[in-house]
């Protein structure tokens, strides 16, 4: 939704809830009063998603185009660089996180239906030592591979070189996801070398998504998928 509709002039907010509402346990109707306290604002713009997390106080307002995956066996929502929008207090208000910023769409809507096509194209692996590089199969366009949390990956084992310059060799793009701005770490040197082309700044999922969408319609490069749509950019 963040990446159909963007920085819409409309704001859209998701809710839902972490057990039945008839649960004590239940976060549903903060959330509710949480989107709806956004809306009263009349000053916001774009996809958000609205949720209390346990024993927080306040409730998140989340870009949706800015959510991490769960944790394992966890319900609470955390946005890719600890920088969601905001929050809504118990009396309704809303503040902005100072260090919170967005850059305006810079890349169109995606093409309608796209969800409707597989993304047989775009073979998404997460990367683990001691893992063993899954094979390159006729049709795969792109590689995304989920960094470690240093956001870097093996660039030193023969099956992990073998798997990158077999990409190379066959123009497949590999695009890594959890890279940053923090001093380089002795793996990333080699990443020109092996063609690993870091997308910084940005959800993993939220780049497999913007990937799968727009990949549709075109080639896709790295200056492409570091351009902001639906505040997606932190």
């Amino acid at each position: 939704l963040g990446y159909y509709f963007g920085l819409s002039k409309i704001p859209i907010c998701i809710v839902s809830s972490n057990y039945p509402i008839e649960d004590k346990r239940a976060n549903g109707l903060y959330n509710l009063f949480g989107a709806l306290s956004l809306i009263r604002c009349k000053a916001h713009r774009g996809v958000f998603t609205v949720y209390k997390n346990s024993g927080e106080e306040v409730i998140r307002i989340h870009r949706a185009s800015r959510l991490l995956f769960h944790d394992a066996f966890s319900d609470e929502l955390r946005s890719v660089c600890g920088l969601e929008y905001g929050y809504i207090d118990s009396e309704g208000a809303f503040y902005r996180l100072p260090d919170y910023s967005e850059k305006n769409d810079v890349i169109g809507a995606p093409m309608i239906g796209a969800l409707g096509e597989r993304a047989d194209s775009i073979l998404w692996i997460r990367a683990f030592v001691g893992m063993n590089y899954p094979t390159l199969s006729d049709g795969i366009k792109y590689v995304l591979i989920d960094a470690y949390h240093s956001g870097t990956v093996d660039t030193k084992s023969s099956t992990a070189r073998a798997f990158f310059k077999e990409a190379e060799r066959k123009n497949i793009k590999v695009f890594l996801s959890g890279a940053s701005d923090l001093a380089p770490y002795e793996s990333t040197s080699a990443f020109d070398e092996l063609s690993i082309i870091p997308i910084k700044k940005i959800s993993p999922i939220a780049l497999y998504m913007k990937l799968w969408f727009y990949s549709q319609s075109g080639e896709i490069d790295e200056n492409f998928l570091g351009s902001s749509r639906g505040g997606d950019i932190c």
